[in-house]
Parts: structure tokens; C-alpha cells; sequence
């Protein structure tokens, strides 16, 4: 795809972007999830201790053992909602571009696609003007915010439960320490799922934030429909449906880009869900000499 140096130091630098707010998520949840999984550890041998389960010193294997266990996830939620791992959570989606907002021009991600759209602009012999965003956009992409938010919610809330289902199907008698033990390595693992959705959460907002400017711009300039190409990586971390649509990258319409067969990606829109979970890929204007 022939597009300057600059447009492709803008598409690595929102994927830095992108991984560096994700990461920080996932570091701060797990030093979260352990400090809940320690007070969850305390909350279980209270419970224990108050039913009389604890035979020196040690929570024994009994049916009513497992009944606290099974709560064992509800505890640990609850505990790290107290510490803050929704307000994280809704800070990690306060970055997500709002265009039409009164926020928008604080929005870095928003940043990112006015930059690219100027060097896209460089590749076309008529320029396009930007698109002129409506609240309706800012609500679109508020919606989008919330729903993203929710999925973030949801993934933690199945960690929780696959981490406690994993610690009632390995206790045995133990005491304070092993128990804080056994829930550290349960609730602190798995959070590298969290990085991933939100990796995948703050490029399918990009693309999506692409999209609705290529329709804004069709309809409110009357050019349509535009034709984009494919842009981003291409290494051995590509994905079959983004190295073969690399290799065959013609410009598409948006209607033939959403008819292009990504296995992944089956039951929703091509265009913003470029080649699945975790793509690092978006749809640009091809340039007039592609």
C-alpha cells in the first residue's frame, strides 16, 4: 500500500498507544486481584471459624466448607469493588474517541484518526474535508463506551468464577496461609484475557470511528462510496483472513469490504471488526494511485 512514512508511524503509534493503556489496565487490575484475593482468603476463614469448620488451625473438607466456597467469587467481586477496579475500568473506556462530545478534543484516540485522515488527504488529488460530527455521533460512540465498559465488567466476572471453581475443585485442608495462597494464584491468573479484550476493544472503537467518518463524509460531500484499502502490520503475528487480504489488498467499498470472509469475525461488520479478536488492522481511503 503506497502511503507515506508518516501515516505509517501514526498507525504504530496508536498501536503502542493502544497496547501501553491496556497493559496498564491489566497490571492494575492484578495488583488489585491480589489484594482482594488476600481479604477474600480472611473473609472464607471467618466464615468458616463462625460455623466452627476450622480444627487446629486448619479450614477442614466438609459440605459446608464448599457452600462458603462457592461464594468464594461473589466475595472477591464484591472486595474488588470496593477497591476500585470499575472506576479503573470506565478511566481504561475515558480515552475511547467521542467525536461530537464537548470532551472530543481532549480525546488522543480522536487525535490519532485527524492525524492519519491529513496524511490520507496527501495520497488524493481532491482532498475531502474532515467529516462535521453530530451529537448523534457523540451518542453512538457513548453507547459503544458503555458496551465496551460492560464486556470489561463481564470478563472479570468470569474470571472470578472460573478461579473459584478451580479453588473448590483443589481444597483440601488447609490453614490461613495456604488458603491466602491457593486464592492468589486462582484470582491473580487469567488477567492477561483482560489485556486482550481491551486491546481489541480500543481498535474496534478506531475502526468504528473510521467507518462512521467515511459515511459522514459520503453524505455530507456527496462523493460516495469511498474506496478503502487495508492498513497495518504485516508479521508473524498476522492472522490468515489479514495476510490474505494484505496480499490481495484492492480497494473495497465499504458493502464489499463487509462480504469478505473472516472466519473470526463471521457475524459482525468486516469493517469494524477487521480479522477478529485482537487485529490490529483498520480500513483507510486508498490513495488515487492505488
Amino acid at each position: 500500500m503506497p502511503q507515506t512514512d508518516r501515516f505509517f508511524e501514526l498507525l504504530e503509534a496508536h498501536d503502542g498507544w493502544v497496547d501501553l493503556r491496556a497493559a496498564k489496565l491489566r497490571v492494575n487490575l492484578e495488583k488489585m486481584a491480589l489484594k482482594a484475593s488476600a481479604k477474600t482468603a480472611i473473609e472464607i476463614r471467618n466464615l468458616a471459624s463462625a460455623q466452627g469448620l476450622i480444627v487446629d488451625g486448619q479450614i477442614t473438607q466438609s459440605p459446608a466448607t464448599q457452600r462458603i466456597l462457592r461464594r468464594a467469587d461473589s466475595i472477591f467481586i464484591e472486595i474488588l469493588d470496593g477497591l476500585g477496579y470499575r472506576e479503573e475500568i470506565e478511566g481504561f473506556a475515558g480515552v475511547m474517541a467521542a467525536p461530537g462530545s464537548d470532551l472530543a478534543i481532549k480525546d488522543t484516540q480522536l487525535k490519532f484518526f485527524d492525524d492519519t485522515f491529513a496524511e490520507i488527504n496527501k495520497r488524493l488529488k481532491t482532498p475531502l474535508e474532515p467529516p462535521r460530527w453530530r451529537k448523534e455521533d457523540a451518542r453512538l460512540f457513548s453507547s459503544k463506551k458503555l458496551t465496551s465498559i460492560k464486556a470489561l465488567e463481564n470478563e472479570v466476572g468470569i474470571i472470578a468464577t472460573e478461579s473459584a471453581s478451580q479453588t473448590m475443585v483443589s481444597f483440601g485442608a488447609v490453614g490461613q496461609r495456604e488458603l491466602t495462597g491457593i486464592l492468589a494464584e486462582q484470582f491473580g491468573s487469567s488477567w492477561g484475557r483482560v489485556e486482550a479484550l481491551s486491546t481489541t476493544t480500543l481498535t474496534a472503537h478506531y475502526r468504528t470511528l473510521h467507518r462512521q467518518a467515511y459515511r459522514l463524509i459520503e453524505e455530507q460531500q456527496d462523493v460516495g462510496p469511498l474506496k478503502l484499502v487495508y492498513a497495518g502490520p504485516r508479521d508473524k503475528l498476522n492472522r490468515p483472513f489479514c495476510r490474505r487480504t494484505l496480499a490481495n489488498n484492492k480497494p473495497r467499498t465499504e458493502k464489499q469490504i463487509n462480504r469478505l470472509n473472516a472466519k473470526p469475525s463471521k457475524l459482525r461488520p468486516i469493517m469494524t471488526a477487521g480479522g477478529g479478536f485482537n487485529c490490529r488492522h483498520i480500513w483507510v481511503i486508498a490513495g488515487d494511485d492505488e
